[in-house]
């Protein structure tokens, strides 16, 4: 397995903690697991921000200053076109 240089191991632990939090949300195994998956949701939610403040921080330092439409049309090309290649995986067979 390729790891990048610039990737934290460390991230990568606690975003499998999270998933496994909110996985157990939805899934009954102990009275306490239930109640624990929005710890898993706010995991996200602070990875999430770490992670893109990062992108961001990077983009100043490498520039010196921020375009933050460039930077948002950048990130609808990573994320837009898996989420819509993924919908549609989900929505033909609802069609057929």
């Amino acid at each position: 397995m390729v790891i990048h240089q610039n990737r934290l191991r460390e991230i990568d632990f606690l975003r499998g903690i999270a998933i496994v939090l909110v996985l157990f949300r939805h899934t009954f195994l102990f009275r306490y697991t239930i109640t624990m998956g929005w710890i898993g949701v706010d995991l996200f939610f602070v990875l999430s921000g770490f992670l893109v403040s990062g992108l961001l921080f990077k983009e100043y330092i490498k520039y010196g200053y921020l375009r933050p439409g460039r930077f948002l049309i950048r990130r609808g090309f990573k994320i837009y076109p898996v989420y819509y290649l993924f919908y549609l995986v989900y929505i033909i067979p609802i069609i057929f």
